[in-house]
């Protein structure tokens, strides 16, 4: 049903971009104002949540399960709500809670608990729901969807969770299996196993009832249902992309890139999806589930239902915007590989756009990274031989290439982004990185390795220039350039063909081989590998550590500080959620203070802090995290962020380039004794610098050991941090 589409899609597409305030290109941000969900305080809530179960009959059998219940699922969800991940006021939020609205209106006994959906930014295909009202679903769920009934399908299934309190049921049935448990049995691996399969089994149980009385709910509506059972096959194939079209490598071939069909398979993996285990999952088999449907749908007459009741273009609308911000999200969670087939077939079904383009050169400028700095297991991608479908090709050619041929590509394939775009500076600063990779890695110390290419005189392939034939532009190029044969070299040498001479291109190319010179020489000066290099090192280190890093910066930025306090024994520590909140809201007061003593000034974008009409710093912070979280995963290695250019600007709005990452964690004992006689204290510190402009950062302070992180050890500990900074 996807491919019949995409004419459509086009048109729409089309028509969509030419208002531009409303591109769905554009990043998905929250808006408007941020819902009481966000901002209430959490302690607030937990109490709240206490006094109604109290007001109500429950089966609770003590006090202790209500408040661990109450007290888990509060901090659990605000900490969700909170940590970036979830979407408010969006396009696509807004959409779907006009569908849960129709579910709702054609069931008024669903209004009680007030259900509202926020979007997960998440690549899984996924949703789920909360006893509060709250369900969550993903962007991986909403690619993949086909039309607005299947999606109303899902929002009645998620409210029977909702009306039916299964999170509650299901956390004391937990308890109870666990109750059976003796302290012998809990050794017993056999044991642990039945516990385990007769609480996925009460699990299955729910959603069971969940698909029942979801689809009553579905039928009360005026919905067709003749494609809601698709709703199985796209759950059963989620594993793949949004779509299954045969990879095109003239996708990638920019500049003069001719990718050799050897670095491609004759026939990709067949798709096959394994056979359900039922007894080890939480859920029932999909072909169970799907004969559940068939057998209540038997016989039943579509009429007048219809799969839109809203409107079939804000549908379409959406599951572009979902695929655009799909694409992001691969970027950022490392999924390279994923984030190339994901904007080819969006290439494929709406037609090549900058974004397309955006998302494959990024893709390619970290791959190129991170296999260059020998990082290639920290991406989240597979093997090749484990992906089936058409995708596959794209997983075997980055396995195929070498690190050099790759850092090539990505430099091709990026400059060609750049000839569209050359006031692009941050685009310019990505290649001029690939260049100085191309150094600093393989050597390459000018262009002279590379070549132009001369064809013969009389060609016999399709390439031939025909006497009197109107001649392109590469023709020309080809025809008029003098260097080495096509067929005489390898295919990267000959990448840059077109642009070889080019001032522009020279010159970047020459900037880039300097900026790793000099990136070479400094990696030299502390190398380990040379009696001079270790020297340099262990006397950097040694007045690293008698007079501090000594960076002389004057204002940071500080991005959602952390303090988690532990409860418990070292074995089994436990979260203190209310303790935690406690102590991040007293380490923001001491990261001022210390900052002031030291004439530092400071900015904080903190989720725990925000009001109803902070949504513009809940963005930046989304944004700040994501590139933090990218810095941190390059392992020491420079590499500017996938959404750089929008850090810049954010950089700019808070008047500093540098932002500061700090993580506080403390276990401690429970009992007074132990805390008296400091058993079992254990404490982990740490603070981080970025430079935005060139993802350096530096390292000020990784403390752990045996301490009590009192606010009096943390005053002195973060003075010296701020002393270190402004020096």
């Amino acid at each position: 049903m996807k491919n019949i589409f995409t004419s459509l899609f086009f048109l729409l597409n089309f028509c969509i971009l030419t208002i531009a305030q409303n591109s769905p290109y554009e990043r998905l941000s929250n808006q408007d104002l941020l819902p009481e969900d966000y901002i209430t305080p959490s302690f607030d809530k937990y109490t709240e949540s206490l006094k109604k179960s109290n007001r109500n009959e429950d089966s609770f059998e003590n006090e202790k399960d209500r408040e661990k219940f109450y007290l888990e699922i509060t901090y659990a969800v605000d900490e969700l709500l909170r940590s970036g991940y979830i979407l408010y006021n969006d396009p696509i939020g807004k959409y779907v809670n006009k569908v849960l609205e129709v579910v709702v209106e054609s069931n008024p006994i669903l209004k009680e608990k007030k259900p509202r959906v926020y979007i997960l930014r998440s690549t899984a295909v996924n949703a789920f729901a909360l006893d509060q009202g709250i369900i969550f679903m993903s962007i991986g769920l909403l690619s993949q969807l086909e039309n607005e009934a299947q999606l109303a399908l899902i929002l009645a299934h998620e409210l029977v969770h909702v009306q039916e309190n299964h999170g509650l049921e299901e956390f004391l049935e937990t308890i109870k299996v666990d109750r059976k448990l003796s302290k012998n049995k809990r050794l017993n691996t056999k044991q642990l196993d039945i516990a385990a399969l007769e609480k996925n089994r009460y699990s299955r149980d729910q959603e069971m009832e969940a698909d029942d009385l979801g689809l009553t709910y579905f039928l009360n509506t005026n919905y067709s249902f003749e494609s809601i059972q698709r709703v199985f096959d796209i759950l059963r194939y989620s594993y793949l992309p949004f779509d299954e079209i045969v990879f095109e490598k003239n996708v990638l071939e920019k500049i003069s890139v001719s990718l050799p069909v050897e670095l491609f398979l004759e026939e990709v993996k067949a798709i096959n999806p394994a056979e359900e285990d039922e007894e080890q999952s939480t859920h029932p088999a999909l072909s169970k589930r799907n004969e559940q449907f068939a057998q209540r749908l038997k016989g039943m007459a579509v009429n007048e239902k219809k799969d839109y009741l809203i409107s079939k273009e804000s549908f379409l609308d959406i599951q572009l915007r979902s695929r655009v911000e799909l694409a992001r999200l691969f970027l950022n969670r490392q999924s390279l590989a994923e984030a190339i087939y994901a904007g080819f077939l969006m290439t494929k079904i709406y037609g090549e756009t900058d974004f397309t383009r955006e998302i494959i050169g990024k893709a390619l400028y970290g791959l190129s990274k991170y296999h260059n700095n020998e990082l290639s297991e920290k991406l989240t991608s597979p093997y090749y031989k484990d992906i089936e479908g058409q995708s596959q090709q794209v997983f075997h050619l980055i396995h195929k290439l070498s690190d050099k041929e790759l850092n090539i590509l990505a430099i091709a394939y990026n400059y060609h982004r750049y000839l569209n775009a050359p006031d692009n500076k941050t685009l310019r600063a990505l290649i001029v990185d690939l260049f100085a990779d191309l150094h600093m890695f393989h050597e390459a110390n000018s262009l002279n390795e590379f070549y132009t290419i001369e064809l013969p005189e009389t060609a016999n392939d399709t390439t031939s220039l025909d006497k009197g034939k109107e001649l392109s532009k590469i023709d020309k190029i080809k025809q008029n350039r003098k260097g080495k044969k096509e067929g005489d070299v390898k295919w990267h040498l000959l990448a840059f063909s077109e642009v070889l001479n080019d001032t522009d291109f020279r010159s970047i190319a020459t900037e880039g081989f300097k900026a790793g010179k000099k990136l070479q020489e400094e990696k030299d000066h502390f190398s380990s590998s040379t009696y001079e290099g270790r020297r340099n090192l262990q006397n950097y280190r040694n007045k690293i550590n008698k007079k501090g890093r000594s960076l002389g910066v004057k204002k940071v930025l500080v991005v959602n500080p952390l303090f988690i306090h532990l409860d418990g024994s070292k074995s089994k520590p436990k979260l203190g959620r209310i303790k935690s909140n406690q102590r991040r809201v007293a380490l923001k007061e001491i990261i001022s203070s210390s900052a002031v003593l030291n004439d530092v000034k400071v900015e904080f974008i903190d989720g725990n802090s925000l009001k109803a009409n902070d949504v513009d710093q809940l963005n930046d912070l989304v944004a700040t995290k994501e590139w933090v979280d990218n810095q941190f995963n390059t392992e020491g290695f420079l590499s500017l962020g996938y959404n750089q250019e929008y850090i810049e600007k954010i950089a700019s709005k808070y008047g500093t380039d540098y932002f500061l990452s700090l993580s506080v964690i403390s276990q401690e004992p429970s009992t007074f004794l132990g805390r008296l006689f400091n058993k079992n204290i254990k404490s982990f510190l740490a603070v981080t610098i970025f430079d935005v402009t060139n993802g350096r950062r530096s390292y000020i302070k990784s403390d752990f050991g045996p301490f009590s992180l009192d606010d009096v050890f943390l005053k002195s500990e973060l003075y010296d941090v701020f002393f270190q900074i402004s020096k």
